[in-house]
């Protein structure tokens, strides 16, 4: 469950198993910040319970709780994966990037919050993508963004 919920978007299988056991498996604590993660999908009381029981969720009860975003038919999980792929490989970089960061900082204010959004939606604003997404309106066609990163 750790590698899963590290990700974007999680396709489960109907057949799939998520599970946590750490604690009363092997005694350790879970990693790659399972903890935070998954706290962060479900809220706290259900990542208490999951985490400290190894409580196993299918693919479609991953899906109700939130741990999983799509369920699929068993053997179709691949398949499905990579269609959402391609969806989010056409979507403009630069503004998911400043999407991903924003809800990264879930702690932060809502007048830090509003302050990041309009320091990135100005940059966004003379992005390649968002010219791009204004010619293809005026066209009445779907853009096809260049995936221009901003600077590291």
């Amino acid at each position: 469950m750790s590698l899963a919920l590290a990700c974007d978007y999680v396709v489960a299988a109907e057949n799939a198993r998520f599970s946590a056991s750490f604690i009363p498996r092997v005694a350790l604590l879970p990693d790659m910040a399972l903890m935070w993660n998954l706290s962060q999908r479900v809220g706290l009381g259900l990542a208490k319970r999951m985490l400290i029981t190894g409580t196993a969720l299918s693919g479609r009860d991953a899906v109700a709780v939130g741990v999983a975003d799509q369920e699929v038919p068993a053997g179709s999980a691949l398949a499905a994966a990579l269609e959402v792929a391609t969806q989010f490989a056409e979507l403009p970089a630069k503004a998911v990037h400043f999407l991903k960061l924003t809800l990264a900082n879930r702690n932060s204010t809502l007048e830090e919050t509003l302050r990041a959004e309009a320091d990135y939606q100005s940059q966004l604003f003379q992005s390649d993508d968002h010219a791009e997404a204004a010619r293809a309106f005026i066209q009445k066609r779907h853009p096809i963004f260049r995936g221009e990163l901003p600077p590291t």
